[in-house]
């Protein structure tokens, strides 16, 4: 796994991705308002080193996400939705095949 350049270890332990992105480390978040998952996974505070994604995705294909809460860090493993529609949105959609703490 790729890990993104940030300052400590507790950022390389935390955040980070495949080089193809089908695995994913990092925080997840949850917006109320949308009822959506996001999972951050470059932190915002090495925002200069983001990659063609912004750092972050929203997820989809979640099933029971009951044991996870806002600010938990998780590990995905899935794959990007590269359609041309979600330039729109504030981070492509990613299709989760599995998710853990």
């Amino acid at each position: 796994m790729v890990t993104s350049p940030a300052a400590g270890p507790d950022h390389e332990a935390r955040y980070g991705h495949a080089p193809d992105y089908s695995r994913l480390r990092g925080k997840l978040e949850y917006s109320a308002t949308r009822k959506q998952w996001k999972l951050r996974y470059i932190p915002v505070d090495v925002a200069a080193s983001t990659d063609q994604y912004g750092g972050s995705v929203l997820l989809t294909g979640l099933g029971d996400m009951t044991q996870f809460h806002d600010g938990d860090f998780a590990v995905v493993e899935g794959k990007v939705n590269d359609r041309a529609d979600d330039a729109k949105d504030f981070a492509p959609d990613y299709h989760v095949r599995r998710i853990q703490k």
